[in-house]
């Protein structure tokens, strides 16, 4: 992008005019004139992420391809979606945002006193299939250890973790992986070895989850570094909606009670409300894959145009240039 005042068009306009700046209409009757322009919200992104290019993931695509082979791996097992999975986590608010009220001609301040911080949050595990079957959701809490209540409120078939934060660490993904994940491999009866998509956290990397994949025919494969807003499957068409469906499930339960407040213990259960509501979360997930183009394993899929290299170029020092851009006005 590049401001407006530095694009060639306006540079042109103020020599003409010998003037320094426009009026403070200029801009809506230039959009007047030109309806072919329109704004839209430009989404922050790194540098880092700005680097990503069509090369550079056709590379990576063709680098799994080569490694799975490589592991004795049949390429075929991507026409399986039953064995190719994504995971990854988010945090979930406790205080859902723009709660609405009725109010008469002359209410000027209207609120809502809730029980929890605005800074709270918790943060769950979620994973699917490429068939869209999710997986067993893994609940985090800040803390050193779980205590019974606590264990006893998680839905059958779901497990919790705990960590210093309340994040995902090493320690408390090992134990999803051994724990619940592979237990519900067997009990579901997916054939093996299964493939499992994760972004390149260090989380998500450790030597004691490397050992236990290997043995039991569990190939963890990183998506490419800063591209998980592309690849990631959850990501693309999964919290999204889904948040929206939780926002609604936690108005519901804080407006049926004015002392109610989200704990540790009715956490999972509500949490456990909105998956249930989400009742086109399959669909959802299935379209995700196929976006993403892994199952069915189809690079051509992804839709390279919406990258950011499309408008810049990287140069050799590792900076980033525009070269096409749009026009961004600030009023």
């Amino acid at each position: 992008m590049q401001s407006l005042y530095g694009h060639p068009f306006m540079q042109h306009r103020l020599q003409r005019s010998n003037e320094t700046s426009s009026g403070k209409n200029w801009v809506q009757r230039f959009l007047r004139r030109h309806p072919m322009i329109k704004k839209k919200l430009s989404r922050n992104l790194s540098r880092s992420g700005a680097k990503v290019s069509e090369e550079l993931l056709r590379q990576w695509f063709s680098e799994v391809e080569d490694i799975l082979q490589e592991e004795g791996i049949d390429l075929s097992i991507f026409n399986n979606p039953k064995r190719i999975f994504n995971f990854d986590e988010s945090g979930f608010q406790l205080i859902p945002r723009n709660f609405k009220a009725l109010c008469g001609p002359h209410d000027e301040n209207v609120y809502h006193v809730s029980n929890n911080s605005e800074k709270e949050c918790f943060t769950a595990l979620f994973g699917s299939n490429a068939d869209g079957d999710l997986t067993p959701t893994m609940v985090l809490y800040s803390g050193q250890r779980i205590s019974r209540e606590i264990a006893e409120s998680v839905p059958k078939g779901w497990c919790v973790g705990v960590s210093e934060e309340g994040w995902q660490t090493s320690k408390t993904f090992y134990e999803y992986m051994t724990n619940c994940f592979f237990q519900w491999l067997l009990e579901t009866k997916t054939e093996f070895p299964v493939i499992v998509f994760v972004d390149g956290h260090t989380s998500h990397v450790n030597v004691e989850l490397a050992e236990f994949c290997m043995r039991n025919q569990i190939f963890l494969i990183s998506l490419y570094p800063n591209s998980t807003r592309i690849l990631q499957p959850l990501d693309r068409l999964f919290f999204g909606p889904f948040k929206s469906i939780w926002s609604k499930v936690l108005k519901q339960f804080l407006l049926g009670d004015s002392s109610a407040r989200l704990t540790k213990t009715n956490f999972p259960g509500l949490l456990k409300t909105a998956v249930d509501n989400f009742t086109n979360s399959k669909s959802c997930l299935k379209k995700a894959f196929n976006i993403f183009g892994i199952c069915p394993r189809d690079v051509n899929a992804m839709d390279f145009s919406s990258l950011p290299t499309n408008g810049y170029k990287v140069l050799k020092n590792g900076t980033v240039e525009s070269i096409e851009c749009g026009l961004w006005i600030h009023y």
